[in-house]
């Protein structure tokens, strides 16, 4: 019997079989191993304390010290109203922020005042970043029918870069991440309207940003950075869909509305017309002719082209990292200096780049185009922001880095050097990693930061002054016993300081710390030079008056006991005098020059004062009575010692120890 053939097969019935998932492509695992590479990189700040500006918005903050009960204060006020009070509009324009001080006000209020605390949200909120930009071109690369490789690249990237160091570190630095988790929020929402095409999204859109405004007004730059994103990142992209940024767009408007309602000056405030002139608020200013005059637009625009150079040189080799680059760190330059030509040369090849690639609907033009997007608005190029540049202001453009290094990524893929694009990736992230890590134990405390980063930027005055400052503090914290073997600290503070003066000769905090330094090495003819250099910079600087009012005492005491000299001890008293008539100390010595200057009667009148100002101090009783009974009023003068040993027993044992 034949044999029956098996009926053939259909190539629809074929069983297909499914190719490996890559490595990559698993995305929860991914997500994952990209959280413990965040806890990995900043693990070591949690044990971290307060740092730099954290006195202004938290540790020194009435209205966040109030926690839940200070929110209306927060919300109804300027950023640092809760720390400057009135002053309201110390920085140009305001600063309108009330969002994260609101989130460390609540911290506060539940876990208490430990640093620990703040900073393991900070590195929470990073985390959550991360994962929210890595979902977000997961997003779009299943749409593009990219790689998912992709969308790690940029997320490592973006996740290791050490320019982040300032807005994790730092406690304060938390406006940064989560303006660009609202700005992130926002982009996801924006995406799922277009592809939805539903206005619910939109409005989620709105509020998400919304939420990044309140955190840090720089928000407001992904109002370009979104139809820029749709357009090159939508590959079935239609115009049409550019409606769908109508939430973002309204809630963009609101925030504006509300900061100008918040920040408008109460009318009969005074308003400062014209340029600051305060060199650590107007980096755009040089000394002409023992005057500060501002630079010319040619100076000003040549200055900030060589600016943005340097924020390329710390993203693309961020080696030397400093929180501070305040003038004269960047010198003033002309358009015959090859920083500033070379510069502008190379922005202006990148901005035509990003739009010549964005219409191609390329990644790396999304990239070119979001980092110039970002950063015009810290650019000093539209407005001036107070300070030529910082590393935190890298903290929203580093994303379109990020996104450049995933379409370098793509490129190599794709090229006949795709074996090399894992090996550059990984080489790459390490040592992004690597220097993160390094840096992050700088920020430990003032001290460290300032000492350390004095090192790399010594051409920053304010970061002179810092220096000098912190060494002063630390000085003063020691005990008596170490404090004779730790005088270096000192000398260091006042070469800082010097620096610092001569770097701004009109520094007034400077001339005031390098007086303080002065008075605790007993120099107290160049302490007095240094607060009265001070007072006449700012007349009403009472920290200087305070100061004044121990080194005028003790120099005097100086010059009459050591030097024999009692008209200058005299000159000396009678300018703490004129500072305040009832300073006791002044008063008291007073009579002590007028005894020894053999004027028994000028030295009764002047203990007698004394003895006014504080007549709970046997002390003043006892010099009294002394006065008159050198001066052969011997019933009068034991009748007042005998005051004074009523009040103290042991003032005679005092006084003989006292002289």
């Amino acid at each position: 019997m034949a044999k029956k053939k098996a009926p053939l097969r259909s190539a629809q019935s074929t069983p297909v079989i499914a190719a490996p998932q890559k490595w990559y492509e698993k995305t929860r695992l991914i997500a994952v191993a990209l959280a413990v590479l965040c806890v990995g990189l900043y693990a070591n700040t949690l044990g971290h304390g307060y740092v730099l500006d954290d006195a202004i918005v938290l540790t020194e903050n009435s209205t966040v010290k109030k926690g839940l009960a200070g929110w209306g204060e927060l919300f109804g006020n300027d950023t640092f109203y809760g720390f400057f009070g009135e002053n309201k509009m110390l920085v140009e324009g305001g600063r309108y922020r009330p969002l994260t001080p609101a989130m460390f006000g609540l911290e506060r209020e539940v876990f208490g005042t430990n640093p620990f605390t703040h900073h393991f949200f900070n590195l929470l909120w990073y985390t959550g970043l991360v994962l929210l930009i890595y979902f977000f071109f997961v997003q779009v690369a299943r749409h593009r029918g990219w790689s998912l490789a992709v969308p790690l690249v940029i997320a490592l990237v973006f996740a290791a870069h050490p320019v982040h160091t300032e807005a994790v570190a730092n406690i304060k630095g938390r406006d940064e991440i989560v303006a660009l988790c609202g700005a992130m929020g926002a982009a996801f929402m924006v995406w799922k309207a277009a592809f939805r095409a539903h206005w619910q999204y939109s409005f989620y859109a709105g509020l998400f940003l919304f939420g990044g405004l309140l955190a840090k007004e720089n928000t407001i730059t992904f109002l370009a950075v979104l139809p820029v994103w749709l357009y090159v990142l939508k590959a079935d992209f239609r115009w049409s869909d550019l409606r769908y940024l109508g939430g973002p767009l309204f809630f963009g408007s609101l925030f504006l509305l509300l900061r100008f309602i918040v920040l408008t000056p109460e009318p009969g405030t005074p308003v400062v017309e014209g340029p600051i002139m305060e060199y650590m608020n107007n980096p755009f200013l040089k000394v002409e002719d023992n005057r500060w005059v501002p630079f010319s637009t040619s100076e000003r625009l040549a200055t900030v082209s060589a600016t943005l150079g340097e924020y390329l040189r710390l993203l693309v080799f961020p080696l030397r990292l400093s929180h501070d680059y305040y003038p004269p760190s960047i010198e003033v330059s002309s358009w015959g200096d090859l920083r500033a030509i070379g510069s502008l040369f190379l922005y202006l090849l990148l901005l035509a780049g990003g739009i010549l690639l964005a219409w191609r609907k390329k990644l790396a033009g999304a990239g070119i185009l979001t980092y110039l997007i970002c950063l015009s608005i810290v650019s000093n190029i539209f407005f001036p922001i107070g300070t030529l540049m910082s590393e935190r202001f890298l903290f929203m453009p580093s994303l379109g880095f990020a996104m450049l290094v995933g379409a370098g990524y793509q490129w190599l893929q794709a090229s006949s050097y795709r074996a090399l694009a894992w090996p550059l990736i990984i080489g790459l992230v390490t040592l992004l990693s690597l220097r993160t890590v390094v840096r992050n134990p700088v920020w430990i405390n003032n001290f460290t930061l300032f000492t350390t980063d004095v090192e790399i930027q010594p051409n920053s005055a304010k970061l002179q002054n810092a220096a000098g400052g912190v060494k002063i503090d630390e000085f003063r914290t020691l005990a008596i016993q170490q404090q004779a073997t730790r005088q270096d600290l000192l000398t260091e503070a006042r070469a800082h300081l010097s620096k610092a003066i001569e770097l701004h000769p009109t520094y007034k905090n400077a001339f005031f710390l390098r007086g303080r330094a002065a008075l605790l090495q007993e120099d107290y003819s160049a302490a007095i030079t240094d607060y009265e250099h001070a007072l006449r910079l700012d007349p009403n600087y009472q920290l200087v008056e305070e100061d004044l009012l121990i080194a005028l005492p003790k120099a005097a005491m100086e010059a009459g006991q050591r030097l024999g000299n009692l008209a200058l001890a005299r000159q000396h008293l009678n300018r703490a005098l004129n500072l305040n008539p009832n300073h006791y100390q002044s008063v008291r010595l007073m009579g002590v020059v007028s005894g020894v200057g053999g004027d028994p009667q000028g030295a009764i009148e002047w203990f007698a004062r004394a003895a006014e100002i504080e007549p709970e101090n046997a002390g003043a009783w006892y010099d009294l009575g002394t006065a008159y009974y050198q001066a052969g009023q011997e019933d009068q003068g034991l009748q007042f010692i005998e005051r004074a040993r009523q009040m103290d027993p042991n003032i005679d044992v005092v006084r003989r120890e006292a002289n």
